[in-house]
């Protein structure tokens, strides 16, 4: 398996907003927060470019029935 590294970019952060913001659109009632974590969270670090989300919702399943309207 072959992982690439690539040097750290502000344009991940970037990427990352505008996920958070479509997540925070698809699913208002439902998100308790939505982080940015791993290596491309980390200024200055080189990472794999995949950008890491968590969204933590109050419950799941009223969640998995709008997960057909988030589109990154």
């Amino acid at each position: 398996m072959n992982v690439r590294l690539t040097a750290y970019t502000p344009q991940w952060a970037v990427a990352f907003e505008c996920a958070r913001a479509a997540l925070i659109d698809a699913l208002p009632l439902h998100l308790v927060f939505v982080e940015h974590f791993g290596s491309t969270a980390a200024p200055g670090l080189p990472a794999k470019p995949v950008i890491d989300i968590l969204a933590a919702v109050h419950d799941f399943t009223p969640s998995t029935s709008a997960h057909g309207s988030w589109r990154p």
